[in-house]
């Protein structure tokens, strides 16, 4: 099968993180289906606004989420550490299964059964991070779940609750903005997430994280951005080899480089020495010198309009 890649739109969704434990929640490290460990209580989604998703999950979506955790009986949900980038697939980083999924309030809270595992992956003891998390600051253990939409079943919800004008209002006095309220056809993951850019050399930093910041270093050297030739950590590649290499292609194939964050005359930014007042007077002449032939083939064009209609008056008379 063709993979995807980036040639289509993702179908999943990745929900708002859901932070902290429930009040009998609780960390035990030689818990679980495995013995590897186990957290209770894990808020997995939180009614209200999906953010950055326009979408407001109301309290059938929390329902059809925790089923959705409980379908599958003992294999449960996947749950990674972190969601993976377009630079990883999540390998090397399942945590385990979330199971048991149950309304409580306002949220939806399931169990995290940790995989042995997730006790050893080429990025650490994520799971014994996860656990420490849970113990020691639970309001920042947070989850994410990924998840596909019935768009169908939306339509319909839609369709039923709509104004004498034709316009969709929400029956939830919550959802402020009227955004169409979610349905969920897939749950697809509940992964953990507790920002793991802000610590990008840190013991657990993902390698999906490391291929990111890898490729943006190798890019920005290549690409001449930058002078100081990075190490590498993830990827497997020369910079000095990659910055030759697209040199070559560029001048093979005739691309160039130009920076736009500022207007530029003949591709040129503020050369070495030259003040801003020379700087801006150089880019007036350029202005101006475009300006000129603009108006010089504004004035042919006028030139050939004017022949041609006199052309065609003379033929009249000739031909009168």
């Amino acid at each position: 099968m063709r993979a995807k890649g980036l040639r289509e739109a993702s179908v999943y969704l990745r929900g708002t993180a859901a932070r902290g434990l429930v009040s009998d929640g609780s960390v035990i490290r030689d818990g679980g289906d495995s013995g590897a460990g186990l957290i209770r209580g894990i808020a997995v989604v939180t009614m209200g606004e999906a953010l950055g998703h326009d979408m407001f999950l109301d309290g059938e979506f929390l329902d059809q989420t925790a089923a959705a955790m409980n379908v599958r009986g003992k294999a449960g949900i996947k749950s990674r550490f972190t969601h993976p980038d377009l630079s990883g697939d999540g390998l090397g980083t399942l945590l385990g299964r979330a199971k048991n999924g149950r309304v409580v309030g306002d949220r939806v809270i399931g169990d995290l059964h940790l995989a042995k595992s997730s006790r050893k992956t080429p990025s650490g003891d994520l799971g014994g991070h996860v656990m420490d998390l849970a113990e020691e600051s639970p309001d920042m253990f947070g989850t994410s779940i990924v998840f596909r939409r019935d768009e169908d079943a939306e339509e319909l919800f839609i369709e039923r609750h709509q104004n004498r004008v034709g316009k969709f209002v929400s029956p939830d006095s919550t959802n402020a903005e009227n955004f169409p309220h979610a349905r969920l056809a897939e749950l697809r993951a509940v992964d953990a997430v507790d920002e793991p850019a802000a610590n990008p050399g840190g013991m657990f930093t993902t390698r999906s994280s490391q291929i990111t910041a890898d490729a943006d270093a190798l890019l920005d050297y290549a690409l001449g951005r930058s002078d100081a030739e990075p190490v590498m950590t993830a990827l497997a590649f020369s910079p000095v080899r990659v910055k030759e290499w697209l040199a070559r292609w560029m001048d093979r194939t005739g691309m160039k480089i130009v920076q736009t964050d500022r207007p530029i005359e003949d591709d040129a930014p503020i050369a070495p020495g030259e003040d801003r007042k020379e700087y801006a007077a150089r880019v007036l002449r350029w202005c101006n010198r475009e300006l000129s032939k603009h108006a010089v083939h504004k004035v042919e064009e006028a030139a050939k309009s004017l022949a041609g209609h006199d052309r065609e008056v003379a033929d009249r008379k000739r031909y009168a």
